[in-house]
Protein backbone atom coordinates (compact mmCIF):
# COMPACT_ATOMS: atom_id res chain seq x y z
CA UNK A 1 0.00 0.00 0.00
CA UNK A 2 1.26 3.31 -1.11
CA UNK A 3 1.71 5.86 1.75
CA UNK A 4 0.51 9.56 0.84
CA UNK A 5 2.31 12.12 3.22
CA UNK A 6 2.94 15.85 3.48
CA UNK A 7 5.79 15.71 0.55
CA UNK A 8 4.25 13.76 -2.05
CA UNK A 9 2.43 17.53 -3.52
CA UNK A 10 6.24 19.05 -3.13
CA UNK A 11 7.71 16.19 -5.32
CA UNK A 12 4.86 15.28 -8.13
CA UNK A 13 3.56 19.09 -8.43
CA UNK A 14 5.27 22.08 -6.69
CA UNK A 15 8.93 21.30 -8.31
CA UNK A 16 7.58 20.48 -11.84
CA UNK A 17 5.49 23.72 -11.62
CA UNK A 18 8.66 25.82 -10.46
CA UNK A 19 10.90 24.57 -13.51
CA UNK A 20 7.59 25.39 -15.87
CA UNK A 21 8.04 28.68 -14.42
CA UNK A 22 11.48 28.92 -14.56
CA UNK A 23 11.93 27.63 -18.21
CA UNK A 24 8.36 30.29 -19.71
CA UNK A 25 10.42 33.11 -18.18
CA UNK A 26 13.36 32.45 -19.77
CA UNK A 27 11.89 32.08 -22.71
CA UNK A 28 9.29 35.22 -22.60
CA UNK A 29 13.00 37.09 -21.69
CA UNK A 30 14.96 35.48 -25.18
CA UNK A 31 11.70 36.28 -27.19
CA UNK A 32 10.57 39.25 -26.45
CA UNK A 33 10.76 41.61 -28.85
CA UNK A 34 12.12 44.90 -28.34
CA UNK A 35 11.92 47.95 -30.23
CA UNK A 36 14.90 50.17 -31.85
CA UNK A 37 15.46 53.66 -29.98
CA UNK A 38 13.73 56.46 -31.79
CA UNK A 39 15.31 58.87 -33.61
CA UNK A 40 13.26 61.59 -32.79
CA UNK A 41 13.51 60.87 -28.63
CA UNK A 42 14.75 63.39 -26.11
CA UNK A 43 17.75 65.27 -26.81
CA UNK A 44 19.08 63.91 -29.92
CA UNK A 45 20.01 66.90 -32.39
CA UNK A 46 22.64 65.00 -34.55
CA UNK A 47 22.82 61.52 -36.02
CA UNK A 48 26.26 60.18 -37.36
CA UNK A 49 26.60 57.24 -39.45
CA UNK A 50 29.34 54.97 -40.33
CA UNK A 51 29.12 52.87 -42.67
CA UNK A 52 31.32 49.86 -43.98
CA UNK A 53 30.70 47.78 -47.55
CA UNK A 54 32.44 45.23 -48.38
CA UNK A 55 33.79 45.08 -51.75
CA UNK A 56 33.08 41.70 -53.11
CA UNK A 57 34.71 40.34 -54.87
CA UNK A 58 37.78 41.77 -53.54
CA UNK A 59 40.00 43.03 -56.70
CA UNK A 60 43.44 41.66 -56.89
CA UNK A 61 46.15 43.74 -54.60
CA UNK A 62 49.76 42.85 -54.76
CA UNK A 63 49.98 44.58 -51.30
CA UNK A 64 47.13 42.49 -49.80
CA UNK A 65 48.88 38.96 -49.91
CA UNK A 66 46.82 37.45 -47.00
CA UNK A 67 43.55 37.62 -48.67
CA UNK A 68 41.88 40.33 -46.09
CA UNK A 69 38.83 41.50 -47.25
CA UNK A 70 38.23 44.95 -48.64
CA UNK A 71 35.73 47.52 -47.28
CA UNK A 72 34.70 50.87 -48.61
CA UNK A 73 33.89 53.29 -45.18
CA UNK A 74 32.12 56.33 -45.50
CA UNK A 75 30.51 58.62 -42.86
CA UNK A 76 28.05 61.16 -42.45
CA UNK A 77 26.30 63.57 -40.38
CA UNK A 78 22.46 64.45 -40.38
CA UNK A 79 20.45 66.97 -38.50
CA UNK A 80 17.35 65.12 -36.73
CA UNK A 81 14.94 66.24 -39.23
CA UNK A 82 16.95 66.02 -42.14
CA UNK A 83 15.26 63.20 -45.20
CA UNK A 84 17.93 60.94 -44.46
CA UNK A 85 17.23 60.60 -40.80
CA UNK A 86 13.41 60.14 -41.35
CA UNK A 87 14.32 57.04 -44.13
CA UNK A 88 16.48 55.77 -41.72
CA UNK A 89 13.71 55.95 -39.25
CA UNK A 90 10.96 54.68 -41.33
CA UNK A 91 13.74 51.50 -41.98
CA UNK A 92 13.22 50.47 -38.25
CA UNK A 93 9.65 51.62 -37.31
CA UNK A 94 8.57 48.30 -37.53
CA UNK A 95 11.90 46.21 -37.05
CA UNK A 96 12.95 44.73 -33.71
CA UNK A 97 15.94 43.08 -31.87
CA UNK A 98 15.46 40.23 -29.20
CA UNK A 99 17.63 39.29 -26.35
CA UNK A 100 20.27 36.34 -27.06
CA UNK A 101 22.99 34.51 -25.00
CA UNK A 102 25.66 37.67 -26.55
CA UNK A 103 23.20 39.94 -23.84
CA UNK A 104 23.77 37.75 -21.11
CA UNK A 105 27.40 37.15 -21.87
CA UNK A 106 28.26 40.48 -22.72
CA UNK A 107 29.85 39.24 -25.59
CA UNK A 108 31.70 41.95 -28.04
CA UNK A 109 32.55 39.64 -31.12
CA UNK A 110 30.59 39.31 -34.14
CA UNK A 111 31.05 37.99 -37.53
CA UNK A 112 29.33 39.55 -40.18
CA UNK A 113 27.01 37.85 -43.12
CA UNK A 114 26.09 40.63 -45.02
CA UNK A 115 27.60 43.22 -47.35
CA UNK A 116 26.47 46.10 -45.42
CA UNK A 117 28.11 46.80 -41.82
CA UNK A 118 25.84 50.43 -40.37
CA UNK A 119 26.99 52.19 -37.33
CA UNK A 120 24.50 54.66 -35.91
CA UNK A 121 25.17 57.49 -33.18
CA UNK A 122 23.26 59.88 -32.08
CA UNK A 123 24.15 62.99 -29.93
CA UNK A 124 22.97 65.96 -28.06
CA UNK A 125 23.32 69.48 -28.81
CA UNK A 126 27.13 69.00 -26.94
CA UNK A 127 28.09 66.16 -28.48
CA UNK A 128 26.97 63.62 -26.03
CA UNK A 129 25.96 60.14 -27.20
CA UNK A 130 22.19 59.70 -26.25
CA UNK A 131 22.25 56.35 -28.15
CA UNK A 132 23.91 53.92 -30.76
CA UNK A 133 23.46 50.98 -32.67
CA UNK A 134 25.62 48.96 -34.68
CA UNK A 135 24.45 46.76 -37.36
CA UNK A 136 26.45 43.85 -38.25
CA UNK A 137 25.20 42.36 -41.29
CA UNK A 138 24.69 39.42 -39.75
CA UNK A 139 22.20 38.33 -37.06
CA UNK A 140 24.09 40.54 -34.17
CA UNK A 141 23.48 44.17 -33.56
CA UNK A 142 24.68 46.11 -30.67
CA UNK A 143 22.14 48.61 -29.23
CA UNK A 144 24.13 51.11 -26.41
CA UNK A 145 27.25 48.80 -26.68
CA UNK A 146 25.17 45.76 -25.69
CA UNK A 147 24.82 42.34 -27.78
CA UNK A 148 21.39 41.49 -29.06
CA UNK A 149 19.87 39.72 -32.14
CA UNK A 150 18.08 40.11 -35.23
CA UNK A 151 16.29 37.43 -36.58
CA UNK A 152 15.85 34.08 -36.11
CA UNK A 153 18.74 31.08 -36.84
CA UNK A 154 20.28 32.39 -39.59
CA UNK A 155 17.58 33.51 -41.67
CA UNK A 156 19.51 36.78 -43.07
CA UNK A 157 16.98 39.44 -41.44
CA UNK A 158 20.74 41.49 -39.91
CA UNK A 159 21.67 41.43 -43.64
CA UNK A 160 18.90 42.77 -45.35
CA UNK A 161 18.09 45.36 -42.22
CA UNK A 162 21.51 46.54 -42.97
CA UNK A 163 21.02 46.91 -46.43
CA UNK A 164 18.04 48.70 -45.93
CA UNK A 165 19.77 51.32 -44.34
CA UNK A 166 22.07 51.65 -46.81
CA UNK A 167 19.38 51.83 -49.10
CA UNK A 168 17.76 54.62 -47.04
CA UNK A 169 20.89 56.77 -47.15
CA UNK A 170 20.82 55.90 -51.33
CA UNK A 171 24.17 53.96 -51.08
CA UNK A 172 22.59 50.54 -52.90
Amino acid sequence: MHRVSIHTPVHYVVIPLAALTIVLLLAWYFIQPLQFPEFSGKDVETVSVVTDHYLSPAPFDPGNFAGLPRFETRGYTFAIDSPEVQAMGHVLDFRSYHRSWGTITDAHSYRSAGDWDVYISCRDAEGRKVWAVHFTGGETVFVNDRAYQVGWWGGGAGAALAEDLAGALGLT
